[in-house]
C-alpha cells in the first residue's frame, strides 16, 4: 500500500479516502488474488512497484511521504510530515 492507507498504518493519523496500491501482478490477478471488483465510485489507484525488495505491509516511508505531500490536503501533508520526521529525517 501506498498514499493515504500507507500514512495511517505509519502514523494512525489519517483516514484513508483514496487508495494506492503497488504491484506487478496483472489486473486480472490483482482482482482475483484480493477480491477487488469495478466500482465506478471507487478510489483505488494501482502503480506498477519500481523498487527492490519488500518493505512490508506498506511501500518505503519515501515513497508514501511523496505520495501525500503530492495531495492538496491539509491532513496529507500533515501525515507526510509525521512520516518525514519519524522515517526519513533519522536517516538523513
Amino acid at each position: 500500500l501506498g498514499g493515504e492507507p500507507a500514512g495511517d498504518l505509519l502514523t494512525g493519523y489519517l483516514r484513508p479516502e483514496e487508495f494506492i496500491f503497488y504491484s506487478n501482478e496483472s489486473q486480472i490477478n490483482l482482482m482475483k488474488s484480493y477480491d477487488l471488483k469495478p466500482n465506478a465510485n471507487g478510489e483505488l489507484l494501482v502503480y506498477e512497484k519500481f523498487w527492490r525488495g519488500d518493505s512490508g505491509a506498506t511501500t518505503p516511508p519515501l515513497l508514501v511521504y511523496t505520495d501525500l505531500i503530492l495531495k492538496d490536503d491539509k491532513r496529507c501533508r500533515e501525515t507526510a510530515q509525521k512520516i518525514f520526521d519519524e522515517y526519513i529525517q533519522p536517516i538523513l
